[in-house]
């Protein structure tokens, strides 16, 4: 993962302090991209394939390949984690006081309202 980044010899050679950090800089927004990605994918489920090849048992040396397909179910701690990072005004654990006036006994009467019997 970090073979990617620049070494700190090839900068520091070129004698700027300011482009090592600017190195880090950029590998640091990339990295936090695919890291972002891979949290969403995570979030909302998909499909894994994966590709196994065997050989058979017999003399002639027959490989055969098996493709599998696994459903990967919905992370719900990924899910919470990023609605209350990228969301956190309506997914925070302690609601802001935002200085309204109804009271917790008022949100839940409507809550009970809408909730099916």
């Amino acid at each position: 993962m970090f073979s990617e980044l620049p070494s700190a010899q090839s900068i520091t050679g070129k004698g700027s302090t300011l482009s090592f950090f600017q190195s880090l800089k950029e590998a640091k927004t990339e990295y936090d991209a695919k890291i972002e990605d891979a949290l969403a994918a995570r979030a909302l489920g998909g499909y894994e394939t994966t590709e196994t090849r065997t050989t058979t048992n017999s003399d002639d040396g027959l490989i055969s390949k098996v493709t599998v397909t696994k459903t990967l179910a919905p992370d719900t701690t990924a899910a919470i984690f990023w609605l209350k990072n990228r969301q956190s005004e309506r997914w925070r654990d302690k609601p802001s006081d935002s200085g309204g006036s109804e009271s917790i006994a008022e949100a839940m009467s409507k809550l009970a309202d809408v909730l099916p019997n």
